[in-house]
C-alpha cells in the first residue's frame, strides 16, 4: 500500500498528503529515527497546533513506505466505532483485540472522545494489554498528565507514564508558512 492510499482508507486529510520527515526540526527528526529503529511507546503532549499531528504522520509514512501494518485512529473515531460495534452486536470485544492486538497503534487527539465509564474501560483494555506486550502506540494529545487521570482515570494514567513524553510548545504553527 502506498501512502495516499493510506491516507484515503484512513479519513486522513489532503493536508498530509505530502508530510516528509526532511521539514521537521532536527530534534524531532532524531526522536523520528531512534522510534523507526526500535519503536517504543510514545505519547505526544503540547497545546494545539505545535505539530504534534504532523510528526505522527511523518512516522506513519515512513512505516507505510516499509510495508509495516499499522492502525490509526482519532481518538473520537475509535471511541464512536467501538459504540458502534457495541450497539449493533452487543459486544464490542473483537474490535477491542483488533485494536489491542494490532502491530502499531496510533491514536490522534486523546481526550476528544465522550469521557464515560465504559469509554474507559475499552481504552484501559486496549492501552493495558499493549502496555503489557510491549507493543509500539503513538498517542497525541493537547491533556496535560493531571487532565489524562482526570479525564480517564488513574489506571490508564499509570501505564503512560511508562511512554516516553514528548512536549510540543512553541508558537501555533497552523497559518505560518
Amino acid at each position: 500500500m502506498n501512502w495516499m492510499n493510506f491516507c484515503l482508507e484512513n479519513r486522513i486529510g489532503a493536508r498530509f498528503l505530502d508530510v516528509t520527515a526532511s521539514t521537521l526540526p532536527d530534534y524531532l527528526g532524531k526522536i523520528g529515527k531512534k522510534w523507526l529503529e526500535n519503536p517504543f511507546p510514545m505519547l505526544l503532549t503540547g497545546e494545539a497546533g505545535r505539530g504534534k499531528t504532523y510528526f505522527t504522520m511523518c512516522l506513519m509514512e515512513e512505516l507505510v513506505k516499509h510495508s509495516k501494518l499499522l492502525i490509526f485512529r482519532k481518538s473520537k473515531r475509535l471511541d464512536d466505532e467501538l459504540v458502534k460495534e457495541f450497539d449493533k452486536y452487543k459486544d464490542s470485544s473483537h474490535l477491542l483485540r483488533f485494536f489491542a492486538e494490532c502491530d502499531f497503534l496510533f491514536i490522534d487527539d486523546f481526550g476528544m472522545d465522550r469521557p464515560s465509564e465504559r469509554a474507559e474501560r475499552d481504552l484501559y483494555e486496549i492501552i493495558d494489554y499493549r502496555w503489557e506486550n510491549l507493543l509500539p502506540t503513538v498517542i497525541s494529545t493537547n491533556l496535560s498528565m493531571d487532565q489524562i487521570g482526570s479525564f480517564y482515570g488513574s489506571r490508564i494514567l499509570s501505564r503512560l507514564k511508562s511512554y516516553e513524553w514528548i512536549l510540543f510548545n512553541g508558537k501555533d504553527l497552523r497559518g505560518i508558512k
